[in-house]
């Protein structure tokens, strides 16, 4: 089973999140805000980073991974309607933005097509 870290504070998204990343064969590890991210990113597949998450700063989240040896791709999800934010985290090093109905429909999707299939 492959393991994403999931950076975001929304406990409402969280029920639904776990439930489509382990029907597609995820195991998902939760951190609420950039200094739960652990300093060995070993073992984790990809990162999901909420881009409105009032506790975490996306930006310190992806600073901290962009460019590293060890860096998994970068996942950032929000609101459909914000596409300066989303062409801003693009810009910042995700490797992909999809909006927040996308990814509780089909994180476990798009990983695989970012990280290579099942």
């Amino acid at each position: 089973m492959r393991t994403v870290l999931v950076v975001s504070d929304n406990l409402f998204l969280r029920p639904r999140l776990e439930s489509v990343l382990s029907r597609a064969g995820w195991s998902a590890r939760w951190v609420r805000d950039a200094e739960g991210v652990p300093a060995s990113l070993e073992g984790i597949d990809a990162l999901l980073v909420d881009l409105t998450a009032r506790g975490a700063d996306w930006r310190t989240v992806v600073a901290r991974v962009a460019g590293r040896p060890d860096a998994p791709p970068v996942v950032g999800f929000g609101p459909h309607v914000e596409r300066e934010l989303f062409a801003e985290a693009k810009r910042a090093g995700c490797a992909r933005v999809v909006p927040n109905g996308r990814v509780a429909a089909a994180a476990g999707a798009i990983l695989d097509e970012i990280v290579g299939g099942p």
